[in-house]
């Protein structure tokens, strides 16, 4: 499992189901999903309070938009 604060109200979470949830702790019944990789994600980092990075078991690196949870670019054969 994997976890990163995206500010003082925000987390992302990600682990073996292949999905990164965005939520508050204060909330958490309120969350957004972020799909994408095909395996297990291992982990994750904001660049900003906008974007986040994630890598997975599927071997690729994703780029994420956290404003419009969209994903904005896939790195593919990453090893690492």
């Amino acid at each position: 499992m994997a976890t990163q604060w995206i500010d003082a109200t925000r987390l992302l979470s990600a682990g073996m189901d292949s999905q990164i949830s965005l939520w508050s702790p204060e909330n958490p019944a309120s969350s957004s999903l972020l799909s994408g990789h095909s395996k297990g994600v291992t982990a994750i980092c904001t660049i900003s309070d906008q974007y986040a990075v994630s890598g997975g078991l599927d071997q690729t690196i994703r780029l994420w938009n956290l404003k419009t949870l969209q994903l904005e670019r896939s790195f593919n054969h990453h090893a690492g």
